[in-house]
C-alpha cells in the first residue's frame, strides 16, 4: 500500500559501480573543494597565491604584493590522522609540523602559530598534557611562536585545528604548486615512500625489530620537515 512508499533523496547517481546518495562521502574531496569555489567565487589573492594552492597569503599593504603574509591552515582529526601507537604528545607534535611544512615548501619561514582543540570529555589529564607538550615541542623546533588559539569540546573524536603564519618579502613571495616550466629543476627532500610503510606497519601491527623497518615507523611518529631547502631557493 501507499504506507510502505519511502521518498529517496532527489539526488542519486553511481560512484565507482555503486549507487550513492547525495552525502558527502560519494562526492569527494576535490568535488566538494569545486563547490565551494563556485559558492565563494574568487578566493585567495593571485597577486600572490592562488587560493588552491597548499597556502594562502594576501600582501601586508594594499597594492605591494612582494610583502605578503602567507598563511596555512592544518587540520589532524585522530580518528583518521592518528594512527596506533601514535601518543597524544606525538599527535600533537604532528599537528604543528605538518602545518608549518606547507610553508616551507613554498619558501617561507613560518614565524606564528596559533592552534584550536576539541577534545572529548573522555579524555585522561595524561594525553591532555601530552598534546599540549607536544605543540610546545614543536612549536620550539619549527622556530614558530604560540600565540593562542580556542578550546572546545567534542562528542568523540579529537580535533586539533592549526593555522600558521609566515611573513614573506622574497620575490616571488612564495613558490607556488603550479607555473613549472620545461627545463625548471624539481627538488625533493626526504625518503620516498617511508612515512607510508611506517603507517602499513602500524595500522597491520606488522612491526619487525630490523632496525631499518622500524625507521619507518619512527618515520610516520616523528614525521620531519627540512627547513632550509624551501626558503633557501627565494632568499
Amino acid at each position: 500500500g501507499l504506507g510502505e512508499v519511502k521518498m529517496l533523496p532527489a539526488t542519486l547517481w553511481s560512484n565507482r559501480g555503486r549507487l550513492c546518495f547525495a552525502t558527502i562521502a560519494c562526492i569527494g574531496e576535490k568535488e566538494l573543494i569545486r563547490r565551494l569555489q563556485a559558492t565563494i567565487g574568487q578566493w585567495g589573492d593571485p597577486s600572490v597565491l592562488p587560493g588552491s594552492d597548499d597556502a594562502m597569503g594576501f600582501p601586508l599593504r594594499l597594492g605591494q604584493p612582494r610583502h605578503a603574509m602567507i598563511v596555512n591552515v592544518d587540520m589532524l582529526v585522530f580518528s583518521s590522522d592518528v594512527p596506533p601507537g601514535m601518543t597524544a604528545f606525538q599527535a600533537g607534535r604532528k599537528a604543528v609540523v605538518m602545518a608549518c611544512s606547507d610553508l616551507f615548501v613554498k619558501g617561507v619561514r613560518p614565524s606564528h602559530v596559533c592552534c584550536s582543540l576539541a577534545l572529548p570529555s573522555t579524555m585522561s589529564e595524561e594525553d591532555f598534557d601530552g598534546l599540549g607538550q607536544g605543540l610546545v615541542a614543536a612549536c620550539r623546533e619549527m622556530g614558530v611562536k604560540y600565540l593562542g588559539g580556542d578550546l572546545n569540546s567534542c562528542r568523540e573524536d579529537t580535533i586539533v585545528d592549526v593555522v600558521v603564519l609566515g611573513e614573506s618579502s622574497t620575490h616571488p613571495v612564495a613558490i607556488p604548486r603550479g607555473g613549472a616550466r620545461s627545463g625548471d629543476a624539481v627538488l625533493t627532500t626526504g625518503s620516498y615512500g617511508g612515512h607510508r610503510v611506517g603507517l602499513s606497519q602500524l595500522l597491520t601491527g606488522n612491526t619487525s625489530s630490523m632496525e631499518g623497518e622500524n625507521r619507518f615507523s619512527y618515520l610516520c611518529l616523528f614525521p620531519s620537515v627540512d627547513k632550509e631547502v624551501g626558503p633557501g631557493l627565494l632568499e
